[in-house]
């Protein structure tokens, strides 16, 4: 799949994957860009549920939801 999100200029994003207990599951820097930016990520490591994601860059950032049903 792949986890979705926009910033407004170009900067180095982190994206984090956690299952709903807190644990980080998956970490991984990008160099974003200004617009709409996609990271791929590969969910067949995860058991079915729901986990939350967190894009940071600089002093913001955004919670996602997703649900993994194999």
């Amino acid at each position: 799949t792949t986890i979705e999100f926009n910033l407004a200029r170009a900067a180095v994003a982190r994206v984090d994957v956690f299952n709903l207990v807190g644990e980080e599951l998956w970490s991984h820097d990008v160099q974003g860009k200004a617009g709409v930016n996609r990271v791929p990520f590969a969910m067949n490591t995860l058991e079915n549920g729901i986990y939350l994601y967190k894009v940071e860059t600089g002093g913001e950032h955004f919670t996602g939801r997703m649900m993994v049903n194999h």
